[in-house]
C-alpha cells in the first residue's frame, strides 16, 4: 500500500501551526500576567480580576 504524500504534509502542517498558536498563547498570556502585575500590585486582587475577566467574556459571547 503506497503511502500519500498529503498522508504526511497535513499533519506536519497542522502540528507547525497548532505550535505556533500555542506560542502566540504562552507569549500573550506571559505579557498579559507581567501588565497585571505592574497595573495591580495586591497579589489577592489579581485572580479576581481574572475571574470577572472570565465572567465577562463569557457572558459577552453566551459561551455558557
Amino acid at each position: 500500500m503506497p503511502v500519500d504524500a498529503l498522508l504526511i504534509v497535513k499533519p506536519g502542517v497542522a502540528g507547525v501551526a497548532f505550535g505556533l498558536v500555542g506560542l502566540a498563547f504562552a507569549e500573550t498570556n506571559h505579557a498579559l500576567g507581567g501588565w497585571l502585575k505592574r497595573m495591580v500590585p495586591s497579589g489577592p486582587l489579581r485572580p479576581v480580576i481574572g475571574g470577572l475577566a472570565v465572567v465577562a467574556l463569557v457572558w459577552l459571547f453566551g459561551a455558557a
